[in-house]
């Protein structure tokens, strides 16, 4: 049999033997064959082989260890007993614990380390120094993800100082890592460093308040480290790491003399300490065409036509895009602490006029749209790719600090940049579209403006994206009634009768019908023909293509009578 044997049928034969039935002498006695073959490889005792084989059940996803039990089929109380070979599971880096839910510490989320389904595919023993193959920008956007998580409740305080703690051991190689490691700092003193380091690499923002540092660090500990720091104790105020700039409202920084030497891998950092360095990375950067900007007197006018549902979603915005409902809003908000970010999402399929919408809004608003070159984002060589996406926003920054009215961002076809993020990393193409992930996610959760992003997909769409959109607006094909409307529109030569035939008819989107609108005008130019219906219906039945075994082939697609 073991000659026959590999990792996955050995799981699988172990979820068989364990699920719904109990954890007695009899099932383990079964399972011997396939407890010894995973143990052989990887130097776990049955007991973890039974765990990782009832977790690989949920194909990547989060497990309770209330679950766990449930799917073994014994209670929680017997659930207990499994702690230390989760805890051992854990300590080899085979199991990441995500969150204690609900605050006991008895149950909690697991999940399966990505080094483990890839030694499960390729029947191999677990890799766990993938940590050496990190870089000083993977760190750094790992520490940010996972501060993110803590913040949002996704994971509690000790898992992210473990995490941290854990990452830092493994990382040594790096300059930043071993300097860490050199401070005896507390828990939270390191968090703080970390939180500081995170935002000034990741936003080159120099200080920190309690918005920034109050929901991951508990806030008794927070008031503690002001504390702290007004009677000079504790290793960051003694060491020289940080300064308390503001003691009424909170304020830290990382001083100079530490930031220099910490942050030396970055170039970010090391070039604000050189203004002839900062000046040439600038010229440097502004090689790169990152973006174009349309001015608002160069956005022709053109009347749209929505769906009820959709006009009203675009009203609220267009609402609130104007100056004076937006500074008031902005104004409000700030006050308020919460983000000052607004993001919209215009999805649905082709041609129905998500970007036209916002050429529209910028003209009516008077607002400047910054549209992205998604295709010289992805650079062909290695770290650019991360270097001009961060420019696209640090530049956006400062277009909004020299504007008088905040212009759009506008992310336009942005199906693959807003993908799904690679759970297991293959390849440094997989691994540099993850670092342009996070560096986006980053800063739309800084962003102090206007961002709107199309796409025809949301399949792919990654949750965490999804979740930092304010607005998500659908775009629908028109109904019939819309339809009329955009006939009559485009063709005042026709009649209103030969426009509803037209609607009736032809099931288009506004894309198509300005296609046909604009092949009518040119025919008429060539032919000294006017417009009529019968032209138009021909085009009409031109507009769409399907494919055959000979090639592309016409076909008339329209709504029977």
């Amino acid at each position: 049999m073991e000659k026959d044997m590999n990792l996955a049928t050995a799981f699988a034969e172990l979820n068989r033997i364990f699920a719904g039935k109990g954890m007695d002498d009899y099932n383990f006695e079964l399972a011997k064959p396939f407890t010894d073959y995973i143990s052989g490889l990887w130097d776990i005792n049955a007991r973890q082989c039974m765990l990782l084989s009832c977790m690989l059940t949920s194909m990547g996803e989060e497990m309770t260890t209330g679950q766990i039990a449930s799917h073994i089929g014994i209670d929680n109380l017997m659930s207990l007993t499994l702690q230390k070979d989760i805890d051992g599971l854990v300590g080899k880096g085979y199991v990441v614990v995500t969150k204690n839910p609900r605050g006991v510490n008895w149950e909690q989320n697991l999940m399966l380390s990505s080094s483990v389904i890839y030694a499960i595919r390729y029947n191999k023993q677990v890799e766990t120094d993938v940590y050496k193959h990190l870089t000083a920008w993977d760190v750094m956007g790992d520490f940010a993800d996972i501060t993110r998580k803590c913040d949002y409740g996704e994971m509690d305080y000790p898992i992210l100082v473990n995490n941290i703690h854990l990452t830092l051991k493994e990382t040594r190689h790096l300059h930043f890592s071993r300097r860490l490691l050199d401070y005896k700092l507390t828990n939270d003193e390191l968090m703080l460093l970390i939180i500081a380091c995170v935002h000034l690499v990741m936003d080159e923002e120099e200080t920190i308040t309690p918005y920034d540092y109050d929901d991951i660090i508990p806030k008794g500990r927070c008031r503690m480290l002001q504390l702290m720091f007004k009677h000079k104790v504790g290793n960051l105020k003694g060491c020289g790491l940080m300064e308390l700039c503001d003691e009424s409202e909170g304020v830290f920084r990382i001083t100079d003399d530490f930031k220099y030497d910490l942050l030396s891998e970055y170039e970010n950092v090391m070039d604000s300490k050189d203004n002839t360095n900062q000046e040439s990375t600038k010229e440097t950067a502004e090689e790169v065409d990152t973006a174009n900007d349309e001015k608002t007197e160069d956005i022709v006018e053109k009347t749209l036509f929505y769906n009820p549902t959709e006009q009203v979603q675009i009203d609220r915005l267009a609402n609130l895009l104007s100056e004076e409902k937006y500074s008031e809003i902005k104004m409000r908000i700030k006050k308020s602490g919460m983000r000052m970010a607004f993001t919209c999402l215009f999805y649905g399929a082709p041609g129905t006029g998500k970007t036209e919408t916002v050429m529209q809004l910028a003209r009516k608003t008077g607002r400047k749209v910054i549209t992205v070159n998604l295709s010289t984002l992805k650079s062909m060589w290695v770290g650019e790719s991360e270097k001009n996406i961060q420019k696209v926003f640090d530049d956006y920054k400062e277009a909004v600090a020299k504007s008088e009215l905040t212009p759009i961002l506008l992310f336009n076809e942005a199906d693959g940049i807003f993908g799904k993020r690679y759970k297991r990393v293959d390849s440094e193409a997989e691994q540099s579209a993850n670092t342009i992930q996070n560096i986006i996610l980053q800063n739309m959760e800084q962003l102090d403006g206007i961002l709107i992003a199309t796409t025809n997909l949301t399949e792919n769409l990654d949750n965490a994206f999804e979740r930092r959109f304010l607005y998500k607006i659908e775009f629908n094909r028109p109904s019939l009634e819309v339809r009329k409307k955009i006939w009559q529109s485009m063709m005042p030569e026709l009649s209103v009768v030969d426009c509803n035939l037209l609607a009736r008819k032809y099931s288009f989107s506004g894309g198509q019908m300005e296609n046909i609108a604009r092949k009518a005008f040119i025919d008429s130019l060539l032919y000294d023909n006017p417009v009529n219906v019968d032209m138009v219906a021909k085009l009409c039945d031109e507009e769409n293509i399907n494919k055959n075994g000979n090639g592309f082939q016409i076909s008339n697609k329209y709504i029977k009578l």
